[in-house]
């Protein structure tokens, strides 16, 4: 299991492409997903300290997501 600290999850996958090279540049080990599905399945195989969600995701999606970690 990967340890990561930030989890990028925006539809947009420039915006989250891009802010997650920016983290890294930091140090920050950082991954990106594009879809809900596609970030419940990487919290099942990661760990990680915090999700940077995309603003317009449903509220619902965010509080199965904060279950999974």
């Amino acid at each position: 299991m990967e340890q990561y600290k930030v989890l990028m999850i925006d539809d947009d996958e420039l915006i989250a492409r891009s802010t997650a090279e920016y983290f890294n540049i930091l140090d920050v080990k950082t991954a990106y997903v594009t879809s809900f599905d596609a970030a419940v399945d990487f919290l099942g195989k990661n760990n990680v300290s915090l999700l940077l969600l995309d603003m317009l995701l449903p509220m619902m999606a965010c509080h199965l997501l904060q279950k999974k970690m």
